[in-house]
């Protein structure tokens, strides 16, 4: 059954999946192969593993896979809105005031008193989150084909993204943080953009360098120890490493994660600074060395999460 992972810890079930599936998979593929029973492989080959989500594509930790997102007319990924180019603009002032503009201080300025104006005072929000899978290469054409499927079976497409509602203000980004946004700093930014709609709402969006294994915010936290963790929600390789150890079937000795293109699109009420949508993309590469039964085995991944944030109330 898939089931939307506990809010509070957004991507933990996924990274856990990514590399856990891998190494089943792997692990499934080349015991059926070694029997020539390959038929077993497509009943429960991944059922080891349940109640979680994943999104994977082994593709060496590929940078590019945002643009494999395919947009929903009606809730656009935020990999797919960045215009901005990141670069300074000597008009940054104007533009920022006339409520366009691509320079990152004056745009990330705006979305940080937008956001922490709405974690202040909303009252209620629904949320949906979804993962996609561009593509999967375990390095053998015959294990790949087999694996794809498993796989698949862990997947919550956005058709199937489960609703939710809160109505606590810790849950809504930056998640148990004090403020909606703890980014200070302008050169973590590698592109934005920031646009008057002409309809009373604007639209503003970031798009984050690349951070290997940034930590999340603590409850309460009033600054980041990340740059990640300063605008998305990522998870702790501590927490990570917990939920591993309770899987018997494999060994993990040791995995990389690296948040690229994470990406931030709000659209806010002009006249309030209150958002009234939020998108939010994290792109993680995911690189392991894995021990399975009968085999150690260098497993990588692409997670694609995309979160959503709708019908806000204040």
């Amino acid at each position: 059954m898939k089931r939307s992972h506990e809010y509070d810890s957004p991507v933990l079930s996924r990274i856990v999946s990514v590399i856990t599936v891998l190494a089943i998979c792997i692990c499934s593929v080349c015991t059926c192969l070694t029997t020539y029973k390959m038929t077993q492989l497509t009943t429960g080959g991944g059922s080891s593993n349940t109640g979680t989500n994943t999104n994977t594509s082994t593709n060496n930790g590929s940078s590019n896979a945002s643009s494999s997102a395919t947009p929903s007319a009606e809730t656009p990924t935020a990999a797919n809105s960045a215009t901005g180019s990141g670069s300074n603009n000597t008009n940054s002032d104007a533009s920022a005031a006339a409520g366009d503009g691509s320079d990152p201080a004056a745009v990330l300025a705006k979305y940080t008193e937008v956001m922490n104006n709405s974690k202040k005072a909303v009252k209620t929000f629904n949320k949906k989150e979804w993962q996609e899978l561009p593509s999967v290469d375990l390095g053998n054409s015959m294990v790949t084909s087999i694996a794809q499927p498993i796989i698949d079976k862990y997947m919550t497409p956005e058709a199937d993204a489960e609703e939710q509602s809160h109505d606590k203000p810790d849950q809504f980004p930056v998640i148990h943080a004090t403020a909606g946004c703890l980014l200070t700093d302008a050169s973590a930014i590698k592109s934005a953009s920031m646009k008057d709609n002409g309809d009373g709402t604007g639209t503003i969006t970031l798009v984050l360098n690349d951070e290997e294994g940034p930590e999340p915010c603590a409850e309460g936290a009033t600054s980041a120890s990340s740059n990640t963790g300063a605008v998305f929600s990522p998870i702790s390789k501590k927490s990570i490493n917990d939920e591993l150890a309770k899987i018997s079937a494999i060994k993990v000795n040791s995995f990389d994660l690296n948040y690229h293109d994470c990406t931030s699109t709000i659209t806010y009420n002009t006249s309030t600074n209150q958002v009234t949508d939020v998108n939010q993309v994290m792109n993680i590469s995911i690189k392991a060395n894995v021990k399975v039964t009968i085999a150690t085995v260098d497993a990588s991944g692409e997670l694609i999460d995309t979160v959503h944030i709708y019908n806000i109330t204040y």
